[in-house]
């Protein structure tokens, strides 16, 4: 049977063994199962069914199986699904605003991220709601970082690197195609073909990404300059969500601000171990970020983000605030 037929056939029997008086949740995350990501999303549940006394269960399929975060996005509006965790490409289709928070150098940590992403709640809520979704919040994934098969020093030799990149994420491919990178989107199922292939140099992706999926052990040099931050979103349809009493919807919510903030902090400690000697104990060997490569990259992502912004990819109303909001962050961190 194929792949997607397999998919098919799984989400219409789940939540087949829920007794009559039990409402299932059928959610999907391109996480892998058996990932720190997945260990949360498994408490999540259980908190769930915990809390509501078993009136509530979810039922989650990971890896992908349901497909790529646009073909999860079709599959809800289908009733095949009733929401996803998705890593951004599914929150950005949904809630336009969610695309600042992927725009590459932008941010300089975890926390500036994190910071932006809690004081855009208002807005993103109102804009899954258009959309016909509940907005339970999203967590900061991580960084993207280079992996590579040669070591990149300098903003010449990344531009001339090509690098593996996921496919869906277009806020993130069209800023780095303007500030002159060389990406070569494909699906993430391809990632490790396209390398062994030699169809890419290297990958831009989260570390811990990069761990989950086994590109770790292909790659040679891993360059830590941290170009752009992932946050994503947990988000239910209402049609599900609404037909859950209201006790049950506070309780899932109260569920979900707890998975929420352990993913980020799980997401944060694994790069902190990752990047701070675990790939190199993998034998990865580590390339220092020069200060050249920092400066002509944040020159160049700078650029992007104003030809993005012209373009209306990106509100200009919506860039200044943010960028506001992050010097307020700045001068009293």
């Amino acid at each position: 049977m194929k792949r997607p037929a397999l998919a098919c056939l799984l989400l219409l029997l789940a939540g087949a063994n829920a007794s009559a008086d039990t409402r299932v949740l059928r959610l999907a995350t391109a996480a892998p199962d058996g990932t720190a990501w997945a260990r949360e999303f498994r408490a999540f549940s259980r908190d769930v069914e915990l809390l509501t006394h078993g009136a509530v269960q979810v039922k989650w399929y990971f890896g992908g199986i349901a497909g790529d975060e646009i073909a999860v996005g079709g599959r809800i509006h289908r009733d095949q699904l009733d929401g996803s965790a998705s890593a951004g490409m599914l929150c950005q289709q949904l809630a336009p605003t969610m695309k600042v928070t992927r725009l590459p150098g932008l941010y300089r940590s975890h926390e500036e991220a994190v910071r932006v992403l809690h004081r855009l709640t208002p807005v993103l809520t109102e804009e899954f709601a258009k959309e016909g979704f509940a907005y339970l919040g999203g967590p900061n994934i991580g960084p993207d970082i280079l992996l590579s098969r040669r070591p990149i020093r300098s903003f010449a030799e990344l531009k001339r690197t090509k690098l593996w990149h996921w496919d869906i994420d277009e806020t993130a491919n069209r800023a780095a195609r303007e500030a002159g990178m060389l990406l070569i989107p494909a699906p993430i199922a391809e990632a490790l073909a396209t390398y062994d292939d030699g169809k890419v140099d290297g990958f831009l992706a989260l570390p811990t990404a990069a761990l989950a999926f086994q590109w770790s052990t292909r790659a040679r040099y891993l360059t830590d300059l941290r170009t752009e931050y992932m946050c994503g979103c947990l988000i239910i349809a209402n049609r599900a969500f609404d037909a859950l009493a209201s006790e049950d919807q506070q309780l899932i919510r109260a569920a979900a601000a707890k998975a929420i903030a352990r993913v980020d902090e799980v997401s944060r400690l694994t790069d902190e171990q990752l990047l701070g000697g675990l790939f190199v104990k993998q034998g990865i060997e580590l390339v220092p970020v020069t200060a050249e490569l920092r400066e002509s990259y944040q020159t160049a992502t700078a650029e992007a983000r104003r030809k993005l912004a012209a373009q209306g990819w990106v509100s200009p109303a919506l860039l200044q605030k943010v960028q506001v909001m992050l010097d307020e962050y700045r001068a009293n961190p």
